[in-house]
């Protein structure tokens, strides 16, 4: 039988010992309204319609694999104790157990999910010669086992394989204070970490997180719920992946537990709108817990994450501690770049939550998958290829592993070139375009130019703006050319690729969509009332309906009517009815108004952004610069009619276009470019091999690759 860990209660009930299980007191303890609890029905039929939740016939087949899997380990351990001069009698219980973590030990696996391992082995059973090379050789030999690879040189070491026909991640521990491995074992006490390794330590705290977890949600089944959708929805999005700087199955968990705890009471549709909430607010680098990071009772002297101690954890943009000691950041690879990419993807998930909690939207909304491929007109691509599907297997687990060291090397980057941007994508994709055995990856790219100084020849200018990215991929390429595995048959080609030059294969039944629309939205952010706004109400007032921009026409108190406009419609009240020369509130208690003897009042209602308050638990609307474009296209009516447009309005309307042309000219700039890839230069508007010289030509930017690792 595979060894489970204690589980935590399944009932639906909360007691008071329960409400209060974080570092902090909840938000809020309210009850679910009738609504609530409709949409997390709703919510419970869209995660079933695609498939996360597994039949009964699967779960009875998945826990038949891990007791071949327990048993097949069990009878290694025993020869190699054998093998070590243990006597027969004593070897029969100095054996390896298999114990499970990750998704399925938390109860969120889906149909076809992979199943986290962990291979617990008493002390004389190493990690090395035993492990990755008895074990592994055994695991070959098996008519059960596919797809399998090992990656001793990983984070975490680990096998990876295919077992009776499902995926495993298979890891490894040694405990020192154990000669067998008895039946009763609790992984969760800190004896367990007496005298052992890093990477024991590592690969142990798998499965006590996981534990620690359940035991620190005020309802376990409310809290699964909550993370199915959230996994989901993250894979969707393109941000779940540990190894690109994203976070993985851990972090996920421990984010939306944080949510459990601040919600108690909340059903699983109101603690997945206030997951996007909170977090769309949350002033990272303040890391989220969920207890008081211990230092350990048994003086084991672990490095425990602590940023004030230690110089390493003050560099972590996103810091998502682990509850068992010792305490680790479980969102270590989180870079620049992918925490951009993640504040985005949590205002998005806000504004979308809000629309379904009005019901102007569907759970399907949430789950729309990325346009990852539309939203850049520069693409980095990877291809990762070997000769043999074997060496195929290890060689992309290995590359993956490092893909990061690319990420980071290209973030240095903007710092002192034009590359503003980096977004990494984490689905590779297997083809045969370039190679039998390839799989690819991409990240996306924003160029920001500059423009061509007056008297500047041109020759001067296309030097002054090429951007030159050998440095990154060159470091990157020593990094994974120096793998002690690697065969002359593996390799890796990194190039450039414009978005209409995408292969079809990453786009859904291989058909391209339309090209995007050239407006770029900028990103919504709240902004304080100008001069002359109503006085916010208090945060806890809420809002009813999602705020959006309703035409705007002079008022019953306006002589004048712009040359073309119907008089009816123009003088034709509103409701609420307004009182001419005043600016009041719609649904909003905060309104924004320009200044001066022009300003009219501001009918119907401006475009706001609902702002989330953490301690009323309620939303407050703010403007937005949309809000002051709003006012300023008022006041062009009134200019259009003959009135005077006042100063301080025209200033706001100039700004507000530069900000808008910069925001469009960041991908419209970096258009039609020259580069340079591998000593190859490509005109990137006709996608041909052109002379050298012809650089000297006029090119807004030149990207200047190396073509592969060798």
């Amino acid at each position: 039988t595979v060894m489970h860990t204690n589980s935590a209660t399944t009932d639906m009930s909360i007691d008071e010992s329960r409400l209060h299980l974080g570092v902090t007191p909840p938000i809020s303890t309210t009850p679910p309204t009738v609504q609530d609890i409709a949409l997390s029905d709703e919510l419970r039929k869209v995660l079933i319609e695609y498939e996360l939740y597994e039949t009964s016939e699967e779960a009875q087949r998945r826990e038949a694999a891990l007791g071949k899997l327990n048993l097949l380990v069990r009878e290694w351990s025993q020869n190699v104790s054998v093998r070590k001069g243990i006597p027969d009698d004593e070897a029969v219980n100095a054996v390896a157990k298999i114990f499970t973590f990750g998704s399925y030990r938390l109860g969120v696996h889906g149909s076809g999910a992979d199943i986290d391992t962990l291979c617990v082995s008493p002390r004389h059973i190493d990690r090395e010669s035993d492990f990755f090379q008895g074990l592994y050789e055994i695991l070959s030999k098996d008519p059960d086992v596919e797809e399998l690879h090992a990656v001793p040189d990983a984070y975490v070491p680990i096998i990876k394989m295919k077992f009776n026909s499902f995926q495993m991640d298979l890891l490894f521990a040694q405990l020192a204070y154990y000669p067998s491995i008895p039946d009763s074992i609790e992984l969760a006490e800190e004896i367990n970490l007496k005298n052992i390794d890093e990477k024991s330590v590592l690969s142990l705290n798998g499965c006590r997180v996981t534990d620690r977890i359940l035991q620190l949600v005020p309802n376990v089944e409310n809290f699964r719920t909550t993370l199915r959708c959230l996994k989901l929805w993250a894979k969707k999005r393109g941000i779940y992946s540990n190894a690109i700087g994203y976070p993985g199955g851990v972090a996920w968990a421990l984010l939306a537990a944080r949510i459990c705890q601040l919600y108690p009471r909340a059903t699983p549709s109101i603690l997945v709108s206030r997951f996007f909430r909170v977090y769309e607010q949350w002033k990272w680098p303040t890391p989220v817990v969920l207890n008081q990071i211990s230092e350990g009772t048994l003086n084991l002297g672990m490095p425990v994450w602590n940023p004030k101690t230690n110089p390493r954890d003050r560099k972590h943009l996103m810091p998502v501690i682990t509850p068992a000691y010792p305490a680790i950041n479980s969102t270590y690879n989180v870079s620049a770049s992918t925490l951009a990419v993640l504040r985005e993807e949590f205002e998005r998930g806000m504004n979308i939550t809000f629309e379904i909690e009005t019901r102007k939207a569907t759970w399907q909304k949430l789950f729309e998958s990325s346009n990852f491929f539309s939203l850049y007109k520069y693409y980095v691509r990877i291809d990762v290829f070997a000769e043999s599907p074997d060496e195929h297997r290890s060689w992309l687990g290995f590359v993956e592993s490092r893909l990061r060291v690319l990420i980071l090397r290209l973030e240095k980057l903007t710092q002192t070139t034009y590359l503003q941007r980096i977004h990494p994508f984490p689905t590779g994709y297997d083809n045969n375009e370039k190679h039998k055995f390839c799989t690819t990856f991409f990240m996306g790219l924003i160029v920001k130019v500059p423009k061509k100084t007056p008297g500047q020849s041109a020759a001067a200018a296309n030097g002054g703006r090429t951007l030159v990215l050998t440095s990154a991929v060159a470091d990157f390429s020593k990094v994974i050319g120096e793998w002690p595995l690697k065969k002359e048959t593996q390799s890796v080609d990194i190039s450039h690729v414009k978005r209409a030059d995408l292969p079809s294969f990453v786009f859904e039944n291989g058909i391209r969509p339309p090209p995007p629309p050239p407006v770029v939205t900028p990103r919504t952010r709240a902004a304080q009332p100008a001069t002359g706004a109503v006085p916010a109400a208090s945060s806890a007032t809420p809002v009813v309906a999602t705020p959006k921009i309703l035409n705007r026409r002079p008022s019953a108190g306006n002589a004048s009517v712009p040359a073309g406009a119907s008089s009816t419609s123009a003088t034709q009240p509103l409701t609420p009815t307004s009182t001419p020369n005043t600016t009041m509130p719609i649904i909003t208690p905060i309104a924004s108004a320009v200044s001066g003897p022009n300003t009219r009042e501001a009918e119907g209602t401006l475009h706001s952004r609902p702002v989330y308050d953490l301690m009323s638990d309620s939303y407050v609307m703010a403007p937005t610069e949309d809000a002051q474009t709003a006012i300023i296209e008022d006041l062009l009516i009134d200019n259009a009619a003959g009135n005077s447009m006042n100063t301080d309005a025209k200033r706001k309307r100039e700004h507000l276009n530069d900000e808008a042309r910069k925001r469009q000219q960041i991908n419209e700039d970096s258009s039609d470019a020259i580069y340079e890839i591998g000593g190859d230069v490509i005109d990137s508007a006709t996608s041909s091999f052109v002379q050298k010289d012809v650089k000297e030509k006029k090119a807004p930017v030149q990207l200047k690759l190396l073509s592969n690792t060798e």
